[in-house]
C-alpha cells in the first residue's frame, strides 16, 4: 500500500521560507541555537522545533527573534516574491 502525505501537514512555503531566512540569519551573526533560544525566552528544544517547522511561529515569537537577530521582520520576507505561487491576485 502507498502511503500519501496528509496535505494537512504540507509545508506552507512562506513558512518556510521565513524560517529559512531566520536560521540563515542567525548563522551569519554567529549566534547558536542556545543563544537565541536564551535571548528569545525559550528552550533548545523549543527553538529547533521552530526553526525545523514542528511548532509554528507566532507573531510574538517573530518579534523578539528579529529584535534578537537584529533585522526587520521584512527582512525575513525577502525574496518571498520569487516563490512559485506567489503571485498576487
Amino acid at each position: 500500500m502507498n502511503a500519501r502525505p496528509d496535505p494537512r501537514c504540507a509545508e506552507n512555503p512562506i513558512d518556510a521560507h521565513v524560517r529559512l531566512r531566520l536560521r540563515m540569519r542567525r548563522r551569519v551573526l554567529g549566534i547558536t541555537e542556545a543563544g537565541l533560544a536564551e535571548a528569545i525566552g525559550v528552550s533548545l528544544a523549543a527553538l529547533r522545533a521552530i526553526e525545523r517547522g514542528a511548532t509554528p511561529l507566532t507573531p510574538v515569537l517573530l518579534w523578539r527573534m528579529t529584535q534578537a537577530l537584529r533585522c526587520s521582520p521584512n527582512d525575513l520576507f525577502a525574496g518571498l516574491c520569487d516563490l512559485p505561487g506567489s503571485e498576487e491576485g
